[in-house]
């Protein structure tokens, strides 16, 4: 007894649109982990700061992120402490979506007959076929 899902490229790219927030989170932090040792001695790319020369909400936002995810707290709270909020969403994303598909390979697992199912999500129904 094999279970075989449909594996058509709308289908894989559906698969992967569904979870664009996790995929995009799970890329984020690990951007950040790897930008780490050029954003500490890098120059400042906030147009809003070279222009007018004040600091905007954003400002080190991008070096607070690096900097948290290597768990220095203190300097990450001192670059941006809306650094602790976008970590914060993006671990959140990062790990709803690894639930979800963790939660969705479980049901899979224990729902599959030999008639196949159909499951809703979003509004789009995905079949399941079993091959004996």
């Amino acid at each position: 007894m094999r279970i075989v899902l449909a594996t058509s490229p709308q289908t894989v790219a559906r698969w992967f649109h569904e979870r664009v927030e996790f995929w995009s989170a799970v890329l984020i932090l690990i951007a950040a982990w790897f930008y780490f040792p050029y954003c500490q001695t890098g120059p400042t790319l906030c147009i809003w700061k070279k222009l007018f020369g004040l600091r905007c909400p954003g400002c080190g936002l991008t070096r607070g992120v690096c900097f948290l995810v290597h768990g220095r707290w203190a300097e990450a709270i001192s670059f941006n402490p809306l650094s602790l909020l976008a970590v914060g969403i993006l671990a959140f994303s990062a790990l709803r979506g690894a639930y979800e598909i963790l939660g969705s390979l479980r049901s899979v697992k224990g729902r599959a007959t030999a008639e196949g199912y159909a499951r809703r999500r979003n509004g789009r129904i995905s079949v399941l076929s079993e091959v004996l």
